[in-house]
């Protein structure tokens, strides 16, 4: 309560405090009735899109942990964020109002990723049930748990549901028949054992725009009953299959924007996804776990209009010259995720893997067997992370030119060698502050704090030959952590970095050992 209250006189100017101090000062309110006017006194002031996206964080379950990424695409799917001077994107207004959600004590951050950034976010309990109280007051959105299935509600009055159950056939048996739903999200529990009669009986509304769902298990390819929402912004599917099929009907969602596949049961499921994905010239986002995206071979051409496409999740290409040939057809992506399956054979005679077209690409993780080949990476570049390649390391200085660059990953032997020496080359990366070196064979590496003058925190993981570390790193004005795991022959140099930590009363840098 106190923080709730923080983050409304925070925004608010002193001569209008007064206003906060008579709803704490009612004598004769609860405890819960007081929590409740300072939640409500904490709404009133936020700002109209605001209002909107808090409200929705109740579409999630309780204490249930809600990524970040997630939650932007659903409020731009929504249409609640609103086009701000100086932000060229939409996802970086939305991620402005989490942040601001964040600094209000509203939402919780639940688990930080590289370089700070917010990974997952959570409600605190009453936060919960108040977003749930009012999106229901408000005909906003309404959560249907378990003991609820939406008996007591007007079916005109609903926009967004959010449905919570245990039992599938109860839920056939409910009124979820709603002519004007726009938005349904369905608990990942349920539609393992559902088929397209039971989803038909639910997708009576041909007005849906957001739509998550969990597809029947015996189910290897799209559900029919999907394809005629042609209004789908967002659609998120869930499949406990072997395998998943996307048929090429698919491409009559032609409003789609966001699509996220989850796949589950351990299997790692290859999805070839079809030659008529090129017609979808409004899909900005492909993202999938558990599962990678194959795209059409040897056919770039028919991908040129994906030209608004801006996140391309776990993509495998079959080789270096289809890749450097489709990708070129995405000018506007900023991220980037992908494989590249090769062998002896398909190693082509490129110079040099040119990547800096991509001009508005802002975070890479690129996975590939040994590659001896340098990179020209795009300068915006501010995340990448580099498995496999076996460079030597004299390539890193195609890196370390990067202006942007905050987060470097170099993991899985992406570098060989055992010596990694920066102190006589004018190898700087200004503004990198997230640093991991995992699975490598560096002995010894060797740097200045000149190198590496905004680094926050380094991670070493199951580095088993790396003997000695920078000394300097105990000096530096800016690293707060150094983590290390599986790295039992550093421990020496560690010592010494804790020694002269010790020695000159250096308070901010942690050191975290992993067992």
């Amino acid at each position: 309560m106190i923080l709730v209250v923080v983050g409304i006189l925070s925004d608010m100017e002193p001569d209008s405090w007064e206003e906060v101090e008579e709803s704490l000062n009612k004598g004769n309110t609860s405890i819960t009735n007081q929590w409740i006017e300072t939640l409500e006194l904490s709404y009133r002031h936020l700002p109209e899109p605001l209002k909107c996206c808090f409200l929705y964080c109740g579409a999630f379950g309780e204490d249930q942990q809600i990524p970040a990424r997630k939650l932007v695409w659903l409020w731009i799917a929504e249409e609640l964020v609103v086009e701000k001077d100086g932000r060229e994107h939409l996802e970086d207004v939305a991620e402005d109002y989490l942040k601001e959600l964040i600094n209000r004590n509203l939402v919780m951050i639940a688990k930080k990723g590289s370089a700070d950034r917010v990974k997952t976010c959570v409600l605190h309990d009453l936060l919960h049930n108040f977003c749930i109280l009012k999106a229901n007051e408000e005909c906003f959105l309404h959560h249907l748990p378990s003991h609820d299935l939406g008996k007591s509600i007007e079916p005109n009055m609903i926009y967004r549901l959010s449905v919570h159950y245990r039992k599938v056939e109860d839920l056939v048996d409910s009124r979820l028949i709603y002519s004007r739903l726009r938005s349904l999200l369905l608990d990942a529990d349920f539609g393992g054992g559902c088929d397209d009669a039971f989803y038909s009986k639910i997708f009576q509304s041909r007005l849906l725009r957001v739509l998550e769902m969990t597809v029947a298990r015996e189910c290897y390819v799209i559900p029919t009953v999907i394809l005629p929402l042609v209004h789908l912004k967002y659609l998120a599917l869930r499949s406990f299959s072997t395998k998943f099929i996307i048929p090429p009907s698919f491409s009559q969602l032609a409003n789609l924007e966001t699509f996220i596949f989850y796949g589950f049961g351990g299997v790692y499921l290859e999805i070839e996804l079809p030659n008529t994905l090129g017609s979808m010239i409004k899909l900005k986002d492909l993202y999938t776990r558990h599962a990678q995206w194959v795209l059409p071979p040897d056919n770039p051409e028919h991908l040129s209009n994906l030209k608004n496409l801006r996140n391309l999740s776990s993509v495998t290409f079959s080789s270096l010259q289809t890749m450097t040939e489709l990708i070129r057809n995405f000018a506007n992506i900023r991220k980037l995720k992908c494989d590249l399956d090769l062998d002896e054979e398909q190693h082509v005679n490129l110079e040099i893997v040119r990547l800096d077209f991509l001009t508005q690409l802002e975070s890479l993780k690129f996975y590939c067997g040994p590659l001896d080949r340098p990179f020209q990476f795009p300068q915006k570049l501010k995340r990448l992370s580099l498995l496999g390649l076996e460079l030597p390391w004299s390539k890193i200085s195609a890196i370390h030119k990067l202006p942007n660059l905050e987060v470097l990953k170099l993991q899985s032997h992406s570098f060989l060698g055992d010596e990694w020496d920066i102190l006589e080359e004018e190898e700087t990366f200004p503004n990198l502050r997230f640093l991991k070196l995992e699975e490598l064979d560096l002995r010894k590496w060797m740097a200045s704090n000149d190198n590496f003058p905004c680094l926050k925190k380094l991670v070493l993981s199951w580095c088993d030959k790396l003997v000695e570390l920078p000394t300097c790193l105990a000096e530096s004005a800016t690293l707060e952590m150094i983590e290390v795991c599986r790295c039992t022959v550093a421990t020496e140099s560690l010592k010494q970095i804790h020694e002269i930590k010790e020695k000159y009363g250096i308070e901010n840098l942690k050191i975290l050992i992993v067992e």
